[in-house]
């Protein structure tokens, strides 16, 4: 197909015999094109035959015609009036202007079109079918051309159609002459509100100028490179300088040495950034006397963001400075003693429980820089403290302004837990409540307390155990109190068999054998009574036991004897010995014993030091603790180490033979073993072991 072919249509319509309802309706195809080129189309009322070549071309084009121009309901110009004007000029404030036209054609004139455009207002054609006028409102004054054309029924058009010039005459507003009379009236006006703004702007500089010489501040400004044109006359009162001294640079002259460089630099460094700039400087006075000045100033900026000029003030803070050398003065000097106190204090906020500050020895004790310790609630680090019993117990008496005493418990950083003793009192400051509380560390004093209470219960557990053993010494004195009453009872029942079996019994003689049987029965309670009295103890506790602790709190007893006797103990601790669990009281007189043995074998060594060694250790391969206690004493032959933990067998004088027969059996009980073992030089070496406490792996499993 060829692009450029222009494609020619011809419409049917109503004007050429056609109706709305003619054409079929529905899928069933209602034309068709026959091969001599005529067009059959289906109707409903019949068949319509179209001959493309039978069909009329109007080749004539109409003319055109503007007829007439309507302003405002009013003719004022028309085509057909001999003396109508060739450029109708229109009346001014116009709203409304309708133009008529028409195109003159005897055949089909209602399928006429139509193409207008008003110059000057109009920016293209506009189309009109079967229209014939146009309406335009609201046009401004000047001179238009209006153009109209038009085609026939066959699309051909009239391009040269017709065309009409007219104007609208404009209001007197509308002149050039009233604007040019506005535009100087405007012009006087603006000279005046300058004038004016002129003047308003002299007097209100001169009012300011007035506040600059007047305020209790020393006033300046400066060019965009920092020179200094102008300062206020309180300025050179103060620095007993001209005006052109003051000027330019020669006000730095003033400033002290020390400060000159660093006040130059930052005012340098201000310029260069165009940011506002502050800075404290000492400067001297016509008293020839140094004053601190605090110096402030700002850039003006233009609309493009240009610095313009800067201003400045500096004020005397002198006294200010004085007073906070004064505060630094005395805080150091406060600070000074608080930090090198050797308890903690604390300041804390009374309502909230927040730290606000802190000394040195309280960020050593807790683990925390002061920087996090202060804003933390004194909640997040003390262990014993309950919310409930403080607000209940303590806050009520410091609210009354008591100075209060109690005990808690501090947690580190590190998680480790330490007993305190707090000293608390509430005080005003700031406005606010506050609470002062000096912290002391007693975990020194809490130790020596419970070691003493430690040594009084040693005391009392071996005084009972020497109170055990010597129910051995005993045995014959107890034997020979029971034997008494239970011969009489013996003796007491026989003579009853005896009187019951006689034909007549004597029931009287009964009695009193029967009597006295009751009172050596009661006789024998008593001795046992006294014997379970001196035997009586509690099922000996078991519990985790660090065997370094408990071989030095038996030292702590053996201490003034080892002197007594010029021996010189030796320890040998291993920092990594497993945990047992025993009786500590137990195994203290198992180690005393061994110790007092040990001792007593060194008493006639005369020709070498008298040396006791105490080990202790963890067995290789072996979940098991080892003690050794050494001596370098006389020794023991082969028969007294064999026979040496028999019970009743002793190599003292006087002694009973039960200590290390106990001690095995103490040491047995508790899953362990005693030995001996002969020296390679002299003297003689005994040696326990224990099991390892396993409920500290069983624990460590359970939390893996």
């Amino acid at each position: 197909a060829d692009p450029n072919r222009r494609l020619m249509m011809t419409i049917f319509d109503a004007s050429d015999g056609l109706t709305k309802s003619e054409t079929n309706t529905g899928y069933i195809p209602n034309a068709a094109k026959l091969r001599d080129g005529q067009l059959w189309f289906v109707s409903l009322r019949g068949v319509l035959i179209v001959d493309p070549r039978q069909l009329a071309q109007n080749k004539i084009p109409p003319p055109v015609h503007i007829e007439e121009i309507v302003a405002d309901d009013q003719t004022l110009w028309q085509n057909l009036t001999p003396v109508s004007p060739a450029k109708p000029r229109l009346p001014a404030l116009t709203h409304r202007l309708e133009i008529r036209y028409t195109a003159l054609t005897f055949a089909a004139p209602e399928k006429v079109h139509f193409k207008y455009m008003l110059e000057g207002y109009d920016r293209r054609w506009m189309e009109a079918v079967n229209k014939r006028d146009v309406t335009y409102t609201n046009l401004p004054p000047r001179n238009y051309r209006f153009r109209v054309m038009a085609s026939n029924n066959s699309d051909v058009w009239n391009e040269a159609g017709d065309s009409l010039e007219f104007s609208i005459a404009p209001a007197y507003y509308q002149t050039n002459w009233f604007r040019a009379l506005v535009a100087a009236v405007a012009l006087v006006l603006m000279g005046m509100a300058y004038q004016m703004r002129v003047w308003r702007v002299e007097r209100e500089a001169r009012r300011l100028r007035d506040v600059i010489e007047t305020i209790p501040a020393y006033v300046w400004s400066a060019l965009p490179d920092g020179f200094v044109d102008f300062v206020n006359r309180r300025w050179l009162e103060f620095s007993g300088f001209s005006l052109d001294q003051a000027k330019g640079w020669g006000w730095a002259d003033a400033v002290h040495p020390e400060d000159r460089g660093r006040l130059l630099g930052s005012w340098r460094a201000g310029l260069a950034a165009g940011k506002p700039i502050e800075e404290e400087a000492r400067v001297r006075g016509a008293d020839r006397q140094y004053r601190w000045l605090l110096f402030r100033s700002v850039p003006q900026r233009d609309a493009s963001g240009k610095i313009v000029k800067w201003y400045g003030k500096s004020m005397d803070i002198d006294d200010r400075k004085r007073a906070e050398a004064t505060l630094v003065e005395t805080e150091t000097r406060f600070r000074t003693y608080i930090d090198h106190a050797t308890d903690a204090f604390f300041v804390l906020d009374f309502e909230k429980g927040t730290i606000l500050d802190a000394n040195r020895q309280a960020c050593e004790n807790l683990g925390y820089p002061r920087e996090e310790l202060i804003g933390k609630s004194v909640f997040e680090f003390d262990a014993g403290l309950d919310p409930e019993w403080l607000n209940r117990n303590i806050r009520p008496r410091i609210e009354a302004g008591e100075s209060v005493t109690f005990e808690t418990r501090h947690r580190r950083k590190d998680g480790s837990v330490f007993p305190v003793e707090i000293r608390a009192r509430a005080f005003q400051t700031e406005g606010r409540t506050v609470n002062l509380s000096l912290v002391r560390d007693i975990t020194e004093r809490k130790r020596a307390e419970e070691e003493r209470e430690r040594l009084r219960q040693l005391e009392a557990d071996l005084a009972h155990i020497n109170r055990v053993s010597m129910m051995g010494e005993l045995a014959a004195s107890v034997a020979h109190e029971v034997n008494q009453p239970l011969t009489g009872i013996v003796s007491n029942g026989s003579a009853c068999l005896r009187f019951l079996g006689n034909d007549a019994p004597d029931l009287e003689e009964v009695r009193e054998a029967v009597r006295d049987i009751v009172r050596d029965g009661k006789r024998a309670g008593e001795v046992i009574a006294r014997i379970r009295a001196l035997a009586k103890r509690a099922a000996p506790p078991r519990e985790p036991l660090d065997l370094n602790e408990t071989i030095q709190e038996v030292l702590a007893l053996v201490g003034d004897e080892a002197r007594r006797k010029a021996v010189a103990i030796r320890t040998e601790f291993a920092d990594d010995l497993f945990p047992v669990f025993g009786d500590r009281v137990q195994l203290q007189q198992v180690l005393l014993n061994l110790v007092m043995n040990a001792m007593d074998a060194m008493s006639s060594v005369e020709d070498r030091e008298r040396q006791l060694a105490i080990r202790t250790q963890n067995v290789d391969g072996e979940d098991r603790v080892r003690v050794t206690v050494k001596d370098s004493g006389t020794g023991m032959d082969a028969q007294t180490m064999a026979r040496v933990f028999e019970a009743f067998y002793t190599t003292k004088p006087g002694g009973m033979g039960m200590g290390l027969s106990i001690c095995r059996s103490i040491v047995q009980s508790h899953g362990g073993r005693l030995w001996a073992e002969a020296n390679a030089g002299p003297g003689t070496s005994f040696h326990f072991t224990l099991p390892r406490d396993q409920r500290e792996n069983q624990a460590r499993g359970a939390a893996v």
